[in-house]
């Protein structure tokens, strides 16, 4: 961003932010507030704001938060940090250990104050887990005393690491140089007194856009420790104790804002979850990530309670959607934190999906729920979960009717269906999967059950007692031939029929 552009924005920005919201988003037992009124975190990640603000890139920075907020959001995930050595990258935060980039930090300082514009609060991560943006890795190397030749790391060169990966080719080194790992991130004494160091230079900083501080700005909602932090410890007491300790560090020097960890929802054991999880992904609940979800929420300086969500790239089956959601909702309810699904990502099939996890969020009332990830319009280069609002995709639609649901019970103006309704399924046809939603007006013992022409049950979809409220299930019919099929809702006394077609 050019400093003439900036001076300009300086001065329209100054005309602008006095006449926002200036209230905070707290916590309050299980749930967020805003302005004496239940806050409900609806919205999308749009972690590249930072970079398209140093390029300058005004244009479409202005367009994906307008059309985020037409789409009724809330809230906008993003990140806070570029840390790496090259000092001539103007998208470098930190090129060195406490070494800033002034024209980087001001372009941070834009998105914040252009949300801000759009009333839509941020979600300010702090470092990565993955070797994206530096990530905690970027940390250990300067340990290390690694240098940037070419490119190239000369660790790298030198030195070849076992990775660990995850979806959309996520992967970090587990030991970056020869005498330090990916853990010593969150042992390392040196290490940590870096991060902290970032965290307060971050919280501290004066917004030349705003005229606030960070930790003075209600523009930003929520502090992320990291995004998806693992480590190798099976006990998960390794990351843990690093929340502990960096959680309180930033409760230290701001006193308003909310605290999360980003962290996935994995554990170290499966007992608190539900069979259908464990039965098929018993990796994500036998420590091998290094980290427990239901430890760290038993942090008190943990605000909230923190989730991601990959159904697809996970292999959950699509009856385990509503299972995950439910299963660490209970838990955060347990310990009075409210829980934010901070990214839901998806491929193929995306609206029934995204159908199925907005539903029972709204159900189950959970705090938060953003979708990853919004792009602009003919935006690329991303990594094949974006999709872009407004088009002719169905999931436009979707989104803009979930953020409606939330804004009203945000405004106790919503109501509860007034009768069973069997919604027409979507998409159907379909190739292999497809949403079934219906209406109940009271909480009643449902059962969706899916027959083929000659009678026989192929799925159980729903055998249960269930809220009154809209519900979404998913039919995979992925094992099926093409065909016709009946799905069969009976809620009480009612009975409804629809027909299903499978083309492959």
């Amino acid at each position: 961003m050019k400093p003439i552009l900036l001076s300009v924005l300086l001065f329209s920005f100054n005309a602008v932010v006095t006449a926002q919201d200036s209230s905070f988003v707290q916590r309050d037992g299980a749930h967020l507030t805003s302005a004496g009124k239940p806050f409900y975190a609806v919205g999308a990640n749009c972690y590249y704001l930072h970079d398209l603000a140093v390029q300058g890139d005004t244009v479409h920075i202005t367009e994906v938060l307008r059309n985020a907020r037409e789409l009724g959001f809330t809230a906008i995930r993003t990140w806070g940090f570029y840390d790496g050595t090259d000092s001539s990258n103007s998208a470098v935060i930190q090129f060195a250990p406490g070494r800033y980039n002034e024209r980087a930090l001001r372009s941070l300082d834009f998105v914040v104050a252009k949300a801000r514009e759009f009333s839509l609060r941020l979600i300010i991560t702090l470092v990565d887990n993955w070797d994206y943006y530096g990530g905690m890795n970027q940390y250990v190397r300067w340990l290390g005393g690694s240098s940037l030749t070419k490119g190239l790391l000369q660790t790298e060169r030198t030195f070849s690491s076992p990775m660990v990966t995850s979806v959309g080719g996520r992967s970090y080194a587990m030991q970056p140089t020869v005498a330090y790992t990916h853990d010593d991130f969150y042992r390392n004494a040196t290490i940590k007194q870096w991060y902290k160091n970032y965290v307060s230079m971050i919280l501290n900083r004066f917004n030349v856009f705003t005229g606030k501080t960070y930790k003075n700005e209600p523009t930003i909602m929520l502090w992320e420790l990291a995004n998806e932090p693992r480590s190798s410890d099976p006990s998960g007491n390794l990351v843990n104790g690093w929340i502990q300790e960096m959680a309180t560090f930033v409760k230290q020097i701001d006193k308003v804002h909310c605290v999360g960890t980003g962290e996935e929802g994995h554990d170290i054991q499966g007992m608190p979850y539900a069979p259908a999880l464990l039965a098929a992904q018993q990796w994500i609940f036998n420590g091998s990530a290094g980290i427990s979800f239901l430890k760290d929420i038993q942090l008190d300086v943990v605000d909230v309670a923190s989730i991601h969500f990959y159904p697809e790239d996970w292999g959950f089956a699509p009856g385990a959607v509503s299972d995950w959601i439910q299963d660490h909702q209970r838990l955060a309810l347990g310990q009075q934190k409210p829980l934010l699904i901070g990214e839901v990502g998806i491929r193929k099939q995306r609206t029934p999906f995204f159908d199925a996890v907005a539903s029972t969020a709204f159900s189950e009332n959970v705090a938060g729920l953003l979708f990853w990830q919004l792009a602009y319009p003919g935006q690329t280069n991303l990594d094949g979960y974006q999709f872009s609002c407004p088009s002719s995709d169905p999931v436009c639609g979707l989104l803009s009717r979930t953020s409606s649901l939330f804004a009203q019970r945000r405004s106790s103006s919503y109501t509860p269906p007034t009768s069973v309704r069997f919604f027409a399924s979507y998409p159907n046809p379909f190739n292999y999967i497809t949403a079934l939603s219906f209406d109940i007006p009271s909480s009643e013992f449902v059962r969706l059950e899916v027959f083929d022409l000659l009678g026989r049950r192929l799925a159980s979809l729903v055998d249960e007692a269930l809220p009154a409220g809209t519900h979404a299930v998913l039919f995979n019919a992925s094992t099926a031939s093409s065909g016709v099929f009946i799905a069969r809702l009976r809620v009480g006394n009612n009975v409804f029929f629809q027909k299903l077609v499978l083309v492959k």
